[in-house]
């Protein structure tokens, strides 16, 4: 029969585990929900986050009801109580058993109510591994009872918390030796990669009865061990890591003077056999890895090996407090008058080294384990150190924080990768500065130093928690505070001329989102349907396409039309067009008295010249763009002395005046901003082209982040403004100044990379020795007051001079 009282502590006892592990697990499980699309969604399931919140409370509940008595002494006086020592026993693991129970209906009933909800817990590549959906939740729920029968039989077997759960590891991967052992033995050659073996459910609840079966006789067996009263005559335990104080292996030479030093060697003792184990475990799977992955010729799964070491650095962190909380240790140095900078250093100095050593493991061991990439794949060591710091030190600041060493064992990890997972959202999704992130990973270590004095004086009183609360509110709303701060400053187009262009451009319409009806056939237009085709190919390529007179006609036809707005013309239909222009041009040279051929060449460049006009004449802004590569062909081509004899001399005159057009030509490009800009200012927020403007994707270094996010509208409309003032100042306007006009946009970005960037270089100046007609979907404006246009001007004048008598 059960003691209902004894039973009501015991889950008393169990409530801040219960708690603990809920909360973190939710925070977990809403931290992968809302990571950025970008992060993948497959791999990052968060439903396993959810159905492991049971697993996580199995390793923390014997060390929390059995370790912590022990350490206490109450587990004596409960001995001394008139209690069966069985029912002391069966009571502690049913209050166990009924917190797991209850955590795995509150796991169950959040994963069946998102997966309600249309949320996706589980992978979808994998269906038939659903928890949900199929027999392998009997699984789970076995192993994770497996973990509670094993927290308490190492609880009952050890003297303290820490011992029991560094012993809790190797028993918790029992199950999974002994399946992988099967499989080696269906298949010698089993690797991770490429096995035969089946991981059926059956199989696996073989693996798990038989390690339960042999956990449960094993923890009754130690159970009525440790109650038995001729264990009190037996000798210290031999896997007492935290000796007592007044131990003399703990006692600092009398040779040695220096405070800090005999406090190292104090330390080194008091967790000696901690270190020992961690750095073993981290060093014997990093060679299993290695040796793995050598014999069987793969590059295996690294994952295992690195969270060994993360795990290893995240409870080494926790040792530097944990240790000298275990029975108010810390009272003697405070007593004593240490000085807490030089508890601090003396606590920090061996964990830090076992970052270095962990870091030297990874270079000379797990790099070489993940050699299936070249080495510069692979992560830089100088990484590599910064990841075991950042986790070392959010774990160290929670065993500060956490009194208990259960909690602080359990939550440190998961702390630390969630710290971990929001340095990356504010590297990758933000775009934080470097200095940020620096700042990010020293905050744990000020906070520990600031408040030392009072941790050692144990007087957690409102300015210890308010401090520690101020810091990480700090560190938490750093990188938000500057994303604000780029939001607000974002440049922006001045209200009254957004007010002016509103106005302006209700008069002029909008730029249809269609292409014209006059389209260019790019199956008969194609001149390079075979590699490297020689002249005479070429030529019979350009017979086959459909009547360039055809196409004069219904252009003409079609701008004749009232309100008509232009046809949209792209880099594709530019290239068609010299390219033609160049084939007719060949076959002129090729048979200068053939009239047919004279008759082709001047109507691709009729044709040429109508495109252009029609495009100057359109409202969309990447049309201007291509109408000046246009005309940039025309000036080459009419630069040429035999381009004069081959026209008659109205069609020369006409081409020339078009090019040295350059106030229509600039009011064509001010119309189409104008134009483009007011289609952009009325799309709605959620708009998915927003960061896009006349066909103009307007990207940055700053990538998908969220500046850019907040920035688009306000990106936008400075570029619009930036291009007018273009217009307005025209060519008096330097690069240096269109750079500094650009400045406010990026202002961590060098000159030289603004330039290349917005794509104001190189520029055409002489349009003759121009080989290149390529324009992308950058920025707009690569060509305006180059020298091609003066070379229009100079065209004009130069025709002009020559008909005067």
């Amino acid at each position: 029969m059960i003691n209902v009282v004894h039973l009501r502590k015991e889950l008393r006892q169990l409530t801040p585990l219960l708690i603990v592990v809920a909360v973190l697990g939710l925070l977990c499980f809403a931290l992968i929900e809302m990571r950025p699309m970008s992060w993948g969604m497959e791999m990052m399931s968060s439903g396993y986050v959810l159905i492991g919140i049971p697993a996580l409370f199995a390793v923390g509940a014997g060390p929390i009801s059995i370790s912590q008595e022990k350490e206490t002494r109450s587990l004596a006086w409960l001995c001394s109580l008139p209690l069966a020592k069985d029912r002391l026993v069966k009571t502690k693991f049913i209050a166990a058993f009924l917190g797991w129970i209850g955590l795995w209906v509150f796991t169950l009933l959040c994963s069946f109510f998102f997966e309600s909800m249309g949320w996706r817990l589980f992978p979808s590549y994998a269906p038939d591994s659903n928890p949900l959906k199929t027999t392998w939740l009997v699984y789970w729920v076995l192993n994770s009872f497996y973990l509670l029968v094993i927290g308490f039989l190492t609880a009952w077997k050890f003297e303290n918390s820490m011992t029991s759960l560094l012993a809790f590891v190797p028993l918790a991967v029992i199950p999974a030796f002994l399946r992988f052992g099967i499989a080696y033995l269906q298949d010698p050659y089993y690797n991770y990669g490429n096995s035969r073996y089946d991981e059926t459910l059956p199989q696996c609840l073989v693996s798990v009865g038989v390690s339960l079966s042999v956990a449960i006789l094993a923890m009754n067996r130690v159970a009525r061990q440790t109650l038995a009263p001729e264990s009190s005559r037996l000798s210290p335990n031999p896997y007492h890591i935290f000796e007592g104080a007044s131990d003399a292996s703990i006692q600092t030479s009398q040779s040695v003077l220096r405070p800090s030093s005999a406090m190292l060697w104090q330390f080194f003792h008091q967790n000696k056999k901690a270190y020992l184990s961690l750095l073993s475990a981290s060093v014997l799977v990093g060679l299993l890895a290695l040796y793995s992955a050598g014999w069987h010729g793969s590059s295996g799964n690294f994952v295992f090996p690195i969270l060994v070491v993360t795990l290893a650095t995240s409870w080494i962190g926790v040792l530097v407090f944990q240790s000298d909380n275990h029975r108010d240790r810390i009272r003697y140095f405070a007593e004593h008058g240490v000085s807490p900078r030089t508890t601090w250093l003396t606590r920090q100095l061996l964990p830090f080294g076992f970052v270095c050593l962990a870091n030297l493991f990874y270079l000379f061991v797990l790099a070489r384990y993940i050699n299936a990439n070249p080495s510069e794949d692979q992560l830089p060591l100088w990484l590599a150190f910064w990841f075991l710091a950042f986790i070392y030190g959010y774990s160290q600041w929670f065993a500060q924080l956490v009194r208990n060493p259960v909690l602080s064992v359990i939550g440190s990890p998961i702390v630390a990768y969630m710290a971990l997972g929001y340095v990356f959202f504010t590297l990758f999704s933000v775009s934080s500065r470097i200095l940020y992130i620096v700042i990010l990973t020293v905050v744990p270590f000020i906070a520990t130093w600031w408040m030392m004095r009072r941790w050692m004086d144990r007087r957690f009183g409102r300015r210890f928690w308010c401090f520690h609360a101020a810091l990480l509110l700090f560190a938490i709303t750093l990188p938000i505070g500057d994303l604000t701060w780029f939001v607000l400053n974002s440049p922006d187009m001045p209200d009254d001329v957004k007010v002016a262009l509103r106005k302006e451009g209700s008069q002029i319409g909008e730029s249809p989102n269609h292409y014209d009806p006059f389209r260019f056939n790019r199956s008969l237009d194609e001149p390079n349907t075979v590699v490297n085709p020689t002249v005479e190919r070429r030529l019979e390529l350009a017979e086959q396409q459909s009547d360039t007179q055809d196409k004069i006609d219904r252009l003409q036809q079609i701008m004749s039309g009232s309100g008509y707005q232009g046809i949209r013309l792209g880099e594709y239909e530019v290239q068609q067009l010299i390219g033609n222009l160049y084939l007719s041009r060949t076959r002129l040279e090729m048979n200068p008295l053939d009239q047919s051929a004279l008759d082709d060449y001047q109507s691709k460049l009729q044709l040429m010249w109508l495109a252009a006009r029609a495009a100057r004449r359109s409202v969309n802004l990447k049309s201007q763009e291509a109408a000046d590569f246009v005309e940039i062909a025309i000036i080459a081509e009419l630069q040429r002395p035999e381009t004069k004899k081959s026209l008659n001399e109205n069609d020369f005159d006409q081409y020339v005046n078009f090019v040295a057009d350059t106030e229509s030509r600039n009011k064509s490009r001010r119309r189409a901003i104008v134009a483009t800009w007011c289609q952009f200012d009325r799309r709605a927020e959620d708009d998915r082209s927003l960061d896009s403007i006349g066909d103009y994707y307007i990207e940055n270094p700053l990538e998908t982040t969220l500046k850019r996010l907040f920035t688009n509208r306000s990106r936008v409309n400075h570029l619009a403004w930036v291009l007018l003032q273009f217009l307005e100042l025209g060519p008096e306007l330097s690069e240096d100044q269109k750079v500094e006009l650009l400045r406010d946009r990026l202002p961590y970005f060098p000159d030289s990379v603004l330039k290349n960037y917005f794509g104001f270089l190189p520029r055409i100046d002489d349009p003759s020795e121009t080989v290149l007609y390529s324009f992308g979907s950058g920025l707009p404006g690569n060509q305006w007051f180059a020298g091609w246009e003066q070379a229009g001007v100079d065209l004009k004048q130069l025709s002009t001079r020559s008909m005067s008598p």
